[in-house]
C-alpha cells in the first residue's frame, strides 16, 4: 500500500495542526515537522550534521513525499 508523508517545514506549526487535523481520519497519510537543521545555523554538535537542510523550500511551506513502503512515525 501506498504511503503519503507531508512534511511541514520548521516554524509553521499552525500550518502543521491544520494539515494534522485534515489528513488524521485518513490511512496512509502521515505529517510531520521537517526535524533537519538550517545549513548557517548554530550547531549544537561538533561534526557536521549529514542531516542538514538548505534553504530549498521556496515558497512552499510543505512538501508531500509518496512512497511504496510502509511509512513509520
Amino acid at each position: 500500500m501506498r504511503s503519503f508523508c507531508i512534511v511541514v517545514q520548521r516554524g509553521h506549526e499552525d500550518l502543521y495542526d491544520a494539515l494534522r487535523q485534515a489528513f488524521r481520519s485518513r490511512p496512509g497519510f502521515h505529517v510531520i515537522v521537517d526535524r533537519r537543521t538550517m545549513r548557517g545555523a548554530p550547531r549544537l554538535r561538533p561534526f557536521r550534521d549529514r542531516r542538514a537542510s538548505s534553504d530549498q523550500w521556496g515558497t512552499a511551506h510543505f512538501v508531500i513525499a509518496e512512497t511504496l513502503e510502509p511509512f513509520e512515525s
